[in-house]
């Protein structure tokens, strides 16, 4: 096929007509976006200034969706930080640093963020990891409490079992002292009087016998008083 010189013609400038009609149509939209982001991003700054970093967090990430510029994730790894993820922080500072020039503001400390990131997130781990066997520990102590109580208990006599129990025993009593028994003073008062009367034999017993001489009359006396 030739090509004539008109025709080479008219199908560049519809080439050129194109293409421009494509960057035209581009701009508009590439203007949108970067309007978009700027506002995400003053509402992200505003949200994050009063403290509420989860509403921050998600105006930065559609901010960057919309425009990917390093700074946003700069923003983002700020926004983990202060919500305690200190694994998605650390992340996030590393972007920033991996997708900025060395001599970029904020190098430098992102990257001693992050290290500082990797510290907490280790430290949180391990206080974790503590609390884990502290809990698994109280749960197996509760478990051990809760199966002793539940051990099978005798259940309470009915009544004619109890008909069949043997009397209990009588109450101890301390016997009476026997020095309290009338008994035992009339022992002791006969013996003392038994004592008593062998000793007065013993003595008698003792004593020298003499004979005992008693005068007798040679005769009777008459009835009128003359012998």
């Amino acid at each position: 096929m030739v090509w004539s010189t008109r025709s080479i013609s008219s199908c560049l400038a519809l080439g050129l007509s194109l293409s421009f009609g494509t960057v035209a149509a581009a701009q508009p939209k590439k203007n949108a976006d970067e309007q978009a982001a700027r506002t995400l991003f003053a509402d992200g700054q505003k949200a994050y200034d009063l403290g509420e970093f989860d509403r921050a967090l998600t105006l930065y990430s559609d901010a960057y969706k919309l425009k990917p510029l390093p700074g946003f994730l700069f923003n983002i790894g700020q926004c983990h930080k202060q919500l305690g993820n200190y694994e998605r922080a650390a992340f996030f500072f590393g972007r920033f640093v991996d997708n900025s020039k060395p001599e970029a503001a904020n190098v430098a400390l992102a990257k001693e963020l992050k290290a500082d990131m990797e510290k907490r997130q280790a430290e949180k781990a391990e206080a974790e990891r503590k609390a884990a066997e502290e809990k698994a520990a109280a749960d197996r102590a509760a478990a051990e409490k809760a199966k002793a109580s539940d051990a099978p208990v005798a259940p309470p006599l009915t009544p004619a079992e109890l008909s069949t129990l043997p009397p209990p025993p009588p109450p101890s009593v301390e016997p009476e002292p026997v020095t309290k028994k009338a008994w035992f003073w009339v022992v002791i008062g006969g013996a003392v009087v038994a004592t008593a009367a062998g000793v007065t034999a013993g003595v008698v017993l003792s004593q020298p016998q003499t004979v005992m001489y008693v005068p007798r009359t040679t005769s009777l006396p008459d009835i009128d008083g003359r012998r």
